[in-house]
């Protein structure tokens, strides 16, 4: 739910930040051992958990998102759609009511291509390709 409602990856110490809640204590590495210093740093995490949880409803809540379950609030579109929802915004797909083949040619504006990179660091054969003449006259 704290994506959803700041639509960024956050871990539990970044979402405490975030969200003005203590977090977790500074843990270098496990002993292995049951100690008070282990037993003390996993009873913060549950309280920083608890805590996270807490303040991230209580500001879920104070949004008017109709009948969206918190449980239910995946992404900011999930939050952004319940807020469309609330305010009366009629689904395009609704409103217009177009045929398949008119709204398949309305969502072609609307493909874009993807560049990512999967190999980082390390030289790698290319080869080199001009896209400025892939589109039609």
């Amino acid at each position: 739910m704290a994506w959803a409602l700041r639509n960024k990856s956050l871990s539990l110490e970044g979402a405490c930040r975030e969200f003005k809640v203590p977090g977790k204590l500074d843990h270098y590495a496990p002993s292995g051992r049951v100690t008070r210093k282990e037993i003390d740093y996993c009873r913060q995490d549950v309280r920083a958990c608890v805590g996270l949880l807490n303040a991230v409803l209580a500001e879920f809540k104070r949004y008017p998102l109709g009948d969206l379950q918190p449980e239910r609030a995946f992404s900011a579109a999930s939050i952004a759609k319940a807020f469309l929802a609330t305010m009366g915004v009629i689904p395009p797909q609704q409103k217009f009511g177009l045929d398949d083949r008119t709204l398949g040619f309305c969502m072609q504006g609307y493909y874009g291509g993807r560049a990512e990179i999967r190999i980082r660091h390390m030289p790698v054969p290319v080869v080199y390709t001009d896209f400025t003449s892939q589109y039609q006259p």
